[in-house]
């Protein structure tokens, strides 16, 4: 017996939800809730003072509270946009074409190491008349548990490509890249620009991949950049 239809989106949401849980599990540390502030402590009322209402002051019922508003889409998602899909240590991401600079593969010598830099600055990269600083991306977006290689042969290449953001003086070190896909704003599940993870735009259920924010990201590397100075 076929399964009714009526049914079929219960079960469409049940998915979404669970894939939703699936990139929040591994973009957040085991310990750490993504982007959610702390559980109010709520104390009881003291017997020998009684409890008093003050009325608000637009009128409304104590009780009332404004309904929270969802995040907003970023500028560069206010109509259809395209995205380039990348690979980082089997999670899949993903940035607006819009804020890309290109993509380079990685080359066959390796960056330049810079001796004590932070641990997640691989090195530098001569690109175009520009030195592009190249780092270990999955430092930035996974557990420290996920940040580690893949199993497979030790010889053989960790990195792929590098995906320049920031007006092309940043690099993220990926393990390949996928095609171009073209996304809705409301296909997008939005998170606040003012969470932990400012990089992090939102994720795509439908694709089982999380939206960067390149210039949040771009911005983030910069200040990290500052805190480990030689």
């Amino acid at each position: 017996m076929s399964t009714p239809t009526k049914e079929r989106p219960v079960l469409l949401l049940d998915q979404q939800l669970a894939l939703g849980a699936y990139l929040d599990s591994l973009l957040c540390p085991p310990a750490e809730a993504c982007e959610l502030p702390p559980a109010p402590v709520q104390q009881e009322p003291q017997p020998s003072e009684p409890a008093t209402v003050e009325p608000s002051s637009a009128g409304d019922p104590p009780a009332h509270r404004a309904p929270v508003a969802a995040p907003a889409p970023r500028q560069w998602a206010a109509g259809r946009f395209p995205c380039l899909r990348f690979q980082v240590a089997g999670v899949t991401l993903a940035v607006s074409l819009q804020r890309l600079n290109g993509v380079l593969p990685w080359p066959a010598d390796g960056v330049s190491p810079m001796p004590g830099h932070a641990p997640w600055f691989l090195g530098l990269l001569y690109h175009q008349g520009r030195q592009v600083k190249v780092i270990d991306t999955a430092w930035h977006v996974l557990p420290p548990d996920r940040r580690q290689s893949p199993a497979g042969d030790a010889e053989a290449p960790r990195f792929r490509n590098i995906v320049l953001i920031g007006d092309g003086q940043w690099g993220l070190a990926c393990d390949n890249v996928e095609e171009v896909m073209q996304l809705e704003p409301d296909a997008v599940k939005w998170r606040s620009a003012h969470g932990r993870r400012p990089w992090l735009a939102g994720t795509v259920i439908a694709h089982m991949c999380a939206l960067l924010d390149a210039d949040a990201f771009a911005q983030v590397l910069e200040e990290g950049e500052q805190e480990h100075q030689p």
